[in-house]
């Protein structure tokens, strides 16, 4: 038989419980799933794409960031075959403006289609930018993890993709009027992006290229010498032609 303390105490347990599972319900309806697991996943209920001006120059800004990383793989000074470099680039796509460049471009897609009632407008060039990041993203994460050095051709498809991306953006851009464009542009060129510091090629020793170049000189001298001197040694030909009087040495005395 249960006595008042008793009771007490079950009605207690009872109230954590009911306690902890409201917390707990609560946690996730604000995190999303058990742990958080579905974190990433937010309502769009407030997404706003009516303000062009808001994201339109983000765009311009993510786009210079891919010039500038196409200038760097086309520099002579950067060392374009180590795995390393791609590791950097792809830091940076991870920071802004680049971080959220997918964000900005259906924002933009949705501006386009709600703009001019045509709701089938910028699909193709949208979904091209998105292929476009995709790919070199992906080719970037294998070129910073290959063993060794990275092969030409490699390099070569690299800056076609970055190429690629800059060209999608361009076509999508395109769709926005002229005067919205500029004023973009104008904010944009005023932000600063961030940059990789990428390694350099290493370069020879001074002192081995001067040697190298002392060397050839007095080699060539060398054989100059060699073809001025004349030659102590006596080419006789076939011996058997020879007398063998003009052989033998004179024993005579005078």
């Amino acid at each position: 038989m249960l006595t008042d303390a008793d009771s007490a105490w079950a009605d207690g347990s009872i109230d954590l419980i009911v306690g902890d599972s409201r917390k707990k319900a609560k946690y996730e309806s604000r995190e999303g799933g058990f742990l958080g697991a579905n974190k990433f996943k937010k309502q769009t209920q407030d997404f706003n794409y009516t303000d062009l001006q808001s994201f339109l120059p983000k765009l311009y800004m993510a786009r210079r960031s891919f010039e500038v990383q196409n200038k760097q793989l086309n520099d002579r000074k950067v060392d374009v075959n180590n795995p390393e470099t791609y590791a950097l680039l792809r830091n940076v796509n991870r920071d802004e403006p680049v971080r959220r460049l997918r964000k900005e471009l259906f924002r933009a897609q949705q501006w386009v289609k709600y703009t001019t009632e045509d709701y089938s407008a910028a699909d193709t060039e949208y979904d091209r930018v998105r292929r476009a990041l995709d790919e070199e993203d992906s080719q970037f994460l294998l070129l910073s993890r290959f063993d060794g050095r990275v092969p030409t051709a490699s390099v070569r498809t690299a800056r076609r993709n970055l190429q690629a991306i800059v060209d999608a953006l361009d076509d999508l851009l395109a769709l926005v009027p002229t005067a919205d464009q500029e004023a973009a542009k104008t904010v944009a060129e005023s932000r600063v992006i961030p940059t990789a510091k990428l390694p350099l090629r290493a370069r020879k020793p001074q002192n081995a290229t001067n040697a190298t170049s002392a060397a050839a000189p007095n080699e060539s001298k060398e054989k100059d010498d060699d073809k001025s001197t004349p030659s102590n040694s006596v080419n006789l030909g076939n011996a058997s032609s020879i007398p063998f009087g003009s052989m033998a040495m004179d024993t005579r005395s005078d």
